[in-house]
């Protein structure tokens, strides 16, 4: 008896793999990865800012005009901002973050400056620089790198990342949209502003 349902058993799970395979290879619109497999568009919708942010990084890592303007015409200078005079080379310990943090906070402060009126499609609204700074103190507050920074240095903390994270949110969304030379003139009147600002203590 038992020998009968063991054979009985095994029997259904040779008919279910049967039925399974000729799911798979009799329908030719299914690809077989797309069952056994979370497919690009599927994993943005799960990881929607985890795949944004891969996205922003493997393109500052290949960009060269993103790089000039992060690391100078040849793209050996130390981290700064050299898309306008006067250059100005990063001296705080924001430099010394790794690429992920970096682009981490671009994305998080370009998603909140679009939701707060800043963007290309509104010429003039540029993101006043405190409102900026606001964000950025809010955003490092918790990170161990900006909690150990003195008072003054803090804000040049500040400043460096606001540069540099508008620097590559811009220029990403600029190579994404596609908004030709209107979107660059503003990127290059826009980050001219906000590096020409002083930092606040506060």
């Amino acid at each position: 008896m038992d020998a009968y349902l063991k054979r009985g058993g095994e029997d259904q799970m040779r008919l279910i793999l049967a039925l399974a395979a000729l799911v798979i290879f009799a329908c030719p619109t299914i690809a077989k990865d797309q069952i056994f497999r979370i497919g690009p568009e599927m994993e943005k919708k799960l990881h929607p800012e985890e795949t944004a942010c891969a996205e922003i990084l493997s393109f500052i890592e290949k960009d060269k005009q993103v790089n000039r303007c992060r690391y100078g015409t040849e793209g050996k200078k130390v981290l700064g901002s050299y898309s306008s005079k006067p250059e100005l080379v990063f001296k705080s310990p924001y430099r010394e973050l790794d690429p992920g943090s970096k682009v981490e906070f671009a994305y998080k402060l370009g998603r909140w400056y679009e939701k707060n009126g800043g963007g290309f499609e509104k010429p003039g609204a540029e993101m006043p620089y405190l409102k900026l700074e606001e964000f950025a103190r809010n955003y490092w507050q918790g990170n161990k790198t900006y909690a150990k920074v003195s008072l003054v240095p803090k804000d040049w903390f500040l400043h460096e990342s606001i540069i540099d994270g508008m620097t590559i949110w811009l220029y990403s969304q600029q190579e994404t949209k596609h908004y030709g030379p209107r979107g660059q003139e503003f990127i290059e009147s826009y980050l001219k502003k906000i590096k020409e600002r002083k930092p606040t203590t506060k």
